[in-house]
């Protein structure tokens, strides 16, 4: 993602809440060079995500266990 934490902020509180449909709300958003944490909560439960970008690609973990790696193969066609 590019821009600044505002926009990564108004980014993951709209998704979050389409997703979610009002369930979860994120609590905290923070940029530190090439990682951005994130926490969201749903009820009772609250989840750390960490995801660190490597140019063409990233890593991302999460406080409930999860893990994820991506890497950019292109741009997307415009339609």
């Amino acid at each position: 993602m590019s821009g600044d934490l505002a926009m990564l902020r108004k980014y993951l509180e709209d998704s979050t809440a389409a997703k979610t449909k009002g369930r979860c709300v994120v609590k905290n958003v923070t940029l530190d060079g090439n990682r951005t944490t994130v926490t969201i909560v749903c009820g009772k439960s609250e989840v750390i995500g960490t995801t660190t970008y490597h140019g063409d690609h990233y890593e991302s973990s999460s406080s409930d266990g999860t893990t994820v790696v991506g890497k950019r193969l292109g741009g997307c066609p415009v339609k």
